[in-house]
């Protein structure tokens, strides 16, 4: 597994990772809209990139996936 600083390149996966995840796993404890308010689908990519690259973000990547 590689551990690195995140790249903005890395936006658009992580966004889909997230609502993937959300509306995946966390479905079995939450109501549709409840996931729904907390990962909608149209995410602001920007945004969210901005907020990525504020704060210290670090992107695992597991090379036997």
């Amino acid at each position: 597994m590689i551990l690195r600083e995140y790249k903005s390149a890395d936006c658009a996966q992580l966004a889909q990772l997230f609502y993937e995840t959300v509306h995946t796993i966390n479905i079995l404890d939450y109501s549709p809209d409840q996931v729904d308010a907390w990962a909608h689908k149209e995410i602001d990519l920007p945004k969210l990139d901005a907020s990525f690259r504020a704060h210290k973000t670090i992107v695992a990547i597991d090379k036997k996936l």
